[in-house]
């Protein structure tokens, strides 16, 4: 004849056991869907705003963390947001972006 009787220690290793699962999927999910194309992936997003007096565009580039580390020991800026290395890299890059648009 089977028991479903659980001793004390039993649950307590149980409840611990969930516990620890849940954390796990909690925490491990977002780690892995910060670049879901991968490491190297460079993402590109481009908006078009057309108004009486021009177009507006907004181009977002999202490096992941491989392209971002090679950028960075490529031009020798500091990885830090507020560094005043980080305005001039990118306002060279945004003018190098320019210079490859054409609108028709």
């Amino acid at each position: 004849m089977w028991s479903w009787a659980v001793s004390a220690e039993g649950a307590r290793r149980r409840r611990w056991l969930i516990g620890l699962a849940l954390a796990g999927f909690m925490v491990l999910p977002r780690a892995g869907l910060a670049h879901p194309l991968g490491n190297f992936s460079v993402n590109r997003y481009a908006g078009l705003r057309l108004g009486a007096d021009g177009v507006e565009l907004r181009y977002i580039v999202d490096m992941a963390e491989i392209p971002t580390f090679q950028e960075i020991q490529e031009t020798g800026i500091a990885p830090e947001p507020d560094h005043p290395s980080v305005g001039p890299w990118a306002s060279r890059k945004a003018e190098a972006l320019r210079e490859g648009l054409t609108l028709e």
